[in-house]
């Protein structure tokens, strides 16, 4: 396999997996092109300038590598253009695709990868955190603006501390709707009367906001900015009493 997408735990994880990876390999810092998002998406310009890079043959490695970070931000065009890259590599080119969950990435993409999910469970993302992540979601919905800034000031006190907060609040929404919308592993669907729910409408907008805040935060938007703009689009009908739901 010349592609893997790697998902699950923190940026940092995964980011360290990828650089364990490269050193395996035996690539040089010469031979490994980076595409990321420079706002908040890869748009199919990015794309297209990584796969030119891609062609040129290895500096002084066996193998040269391609690392596309927060590959969730790319847009259906440049998912598309990577597609090509995906099942006519250039040869000794490994890819590495890093993002949260795959949820938001064409199946046609997901499918010439290997899956390498790192799970949740780490010092810190472990179950008690993600159900008090998720908690912090559901108490803020009933909130009044201000008290949910004030939540924001606490989250937000660093970028990093922002984008960690961000990533398990992915997670915890992610879960929280796959168990309240009856989602099946063995069928891998969800029953077809709930695609027009208003939850699940509104919970859908709640992933897209924690999705685009992740982008962002990445990008370098001031991170109470984001997180404000997450929290101010809340609503009671996001989350209901189903908390524990989301372990």
């Amino acid at each position: 396999m010349h592609a893997y997408l790697i998902t699950g735990r923190t940026k940092e994880d995964r980011i360290n997996y990828i650089i364990n990876k490269q050193a395996e390999l035996k690539a040089s810092r010469f031979d490994a092109i980076t595409l990321a998002p420079t706002e908040e998406t890869i748009g199919i310009a990015n794309v297209r300038d990584f796969q030119g890079q891609l062609l040129l043959s290895p500096y002084n490695s066996p193998k040269k590598i391609g690392i596309i970070k927060d590959a969730h931000t790319m847009t259906v065009e440049a998912q598309n253009a990577l597609l090509k890259t995906l099942e006519e590599p250039p040869p000794r080119t490994v890819l590495f695709l890093e993002c949260s969950t795959n949820d938001t990435l064409l199946p046609t993409i997901v499918s010439r990868c290997q899956l390498i999910n790192l799970g949740v469970t780490t010092a810190n993302s472990d179950k008690n955190t993600l159900l008090l992540c998720f908690e912090t979601i559901e108490q803020a919905c009933a909130l009044p603006v201000g008290k949910r800034l004030a939540i924001v000031d606490e989250i937000a006190k660093t970028r990093e501390d922002a984008k960690q907060w961000v990533e398990l609040a992915i997670f915890s929404v992610r879960n929280h709707m796959l168990r309240r919308y009856g989602f099946t592993e063995k069928t891998g669907t969800l029953p077809s009367d709930l695609h027009n729910s208003q939850f699940m409408i509104h919970d859908s907008r709640l992933l897209r906001s924690l999705l685009t805040a992740q982008a962002q935060l990445s990008a370098n938007v001031t991170p109470k900015l984001v997180l404000d703009t997450v929290f101010l689009s809340l609503s009671n009908t996001h989350i209901t009493t189903q908390s524990h739901s989301v372990l």
